[in-house]
């Protein structure tokens, strides 16, 4: 019964770490990498950038059909930004 136990757990536990090493959108990584740049060429205190977290939380959103919608219109959006304000002002 613990052995079961046991392998009931390590294979949760390996679920769990397959789970957080999923592939990351291509495209949130792209516009990702653009607005953490932006933030740095403009250099304004009040636009932050965590890339890492952008593309965390923009591939969770991908993974959704109605959230995939959204990242879809956005990341149009950043790619037809004429420069980096302009990229701020995408939803």
């Amino acid at each position: 019964m613990r052995v079961a136990i046991a392998i009931a757990i390590a294979a949760a536990f390996a679920l769990a770490l397959a789970a957080c090493a999923e592939e990351r959108s291509p495209r949130c990584e792209e516009v990702c990498q653009r607005e953490a740049d932006c933030a740095e060429t403009l250099a304004d205190d009040e636009i932050v950038v965590n890339k890492s977290e952008c593309v965390k939380v923009c591939t969770e959103l991908d993974r959704d059909p109605e959230g995939a919608k959204l990242t879809a219109a956005h990341v149009q959006c950043v790619a037809a930004a004429r420069d980096c304000r302009s990229v701020f002002d995408c939803r």
